[in-house]
């Protein structure tokens, strides 16, 4: 490099010093106009400002590259306006260009700044709606039968458990009887006896529950169903033989009738009470047990059975037997459900509330 241009070089970049100390300092870049008007006439070259974010700036040929390089370091630094000087470009051997390039490119990574910028992201919602979709549109009213949380039979009353330490206390009871007494012989019973000779005993015993149907049909007021019981009874009687047979309900189509005192009470608004866990019995309720004693009363067994143990040999039978047709269904109840406890107290009471709605 010729010393001309080094001496130059080095009148504009004291001059630039000059301008580039007050402003610094003082924080008024807009004052350096002298300054920079005196490089101007020194070095014979026309210097421009522009309002410009800071960037790094590459000049053509080797003298603009370095001259041009300074002064955007010294604006960066001061954080003054870019200063872009117009230098006619000069011919130079291979040798300067490859001695000035990596300077350059040094001086431009010290020089560069990262550009701030300010995002504010706003998420638009449309304010008008279509008038196609708009016409005749009207929000879903909310059916109180789609929340699936919802009680499966809210009209029916929750029935209060105030003795639930005993409640429970008995079905553990139960439960034990039924695991290793009834469970064990109602599944050998079920395996060993057909099911078309368990469901001629169940009918046996539907039979004989006939004067309990008839009496609570006709307490109720209810002579259609009073009637219904009375056919059956007769066909069953005598055509199904003694009641082995559902002559009534398979040829004759006359639905039977399932009515006991308890649906009695019910129908008057008797209330069921407490929940009540009885022995051997299960679930039941003071309303229950009182209906359970006057089905007794009606129930043919106890007036014509020869002694206690026949009526209660009559009675074990009936439960081993239709135990039978539900051995399954209890053990998945207990086994799926949360607390079979409240399980089985729940599903209870909805079922003869639903009895005695019907």
């Amino acid at each position: 490099m010729k010393f001309s241009q080094c001496r130059l070089f080095g009148v504009i970049a004291f001059v630039s010093g000059l301008s580039f100390f007050p402003g610094f300092v003082f924080g008024q870049p807009g004052d350096n106009e002298p300054a920079i008007d005196l490089v101007q006439n020194i070095a014979n070259v026309s210097i421009t400002i522009e309002k410009s974010s800071p960037k790094v700036m590459m000049a053509s040929s080797a003298e603009s590259t370095v001259a041009v390089s300074a002064i955007d370091l010294v604006q960066n630094i001061a954080r003054i306006p870019t200063v872009t000087p117009e230098v006619a470009p000069k011919s130079e051997d291979v040798s300067d260009k490859a001695a000035v390039k990596p300077d350059a490119e040094k001086i431009s990574e010290v020089a560069q700044i990262t550009p701030k910028a300010d995002i504010e992201i706003r998420k638009e919602f449309p304010t008008d709606i279509q008038s196609d979709s708009a016409e005749g549109f009207e929000m879903p009213e909310f059916n109180s039968s789609d929340e699936p949380f919802a009680d499966e039979h809210p009209e029916y009353p929750q029935i209060k458990d105030p003795y639930e330490g005993y409640n429970r206390f008995m079905q553990g009871v139960n439960d034990g009887m039924y695991d290793y007494m009834i469970e064990p012989v109602a599944t050998v019973y079920r395996d060993w006896v057909p099911e078309q000779f368990r469901l001629g005993i169940k009918n046996v015993f539907a039979n004989a529950a006939s004067p309990v149907n008839f009496v609570s049909s006709l307490l109720q007021g209810d002579l259609d169903k009073a009637a219904r019981v009375i056919g059956r009874l007769v066909l069953n009687s005598t055509v199904g033989i003694g009641g082995l047979f559902d002559v009534a309900g398979d040829y004759y189509e006359v639905e039977p009738v399932n009515e006991d005192m308890e649906q009695v009470l019910g129908s008057y608004d008797v209330g069921s009470g407490p929940y009540l866990v009885l022995p051997f019995f299960g679930p039941s309720s003071p309303r229950n047990l009182v209906g359970k004693v006057f089905d007794s009363l009606l129930n043919p067994a106890f007036w014509f059975s020869p002694s206690f143990v026949v009526g209660a040999g009559i009675t074990a039978e009936e439960r081993v037997n239709s135990t039978s047709f539900i051995v399954d269904d209890y053990k998945d109840l207990k086994e799926n459900a949360v607390d079979p406890y409240i399980s089985l107290r729940d599903f209870n009471h909805q079922y003869r509330e639903k009895l005695i709605r019907e």
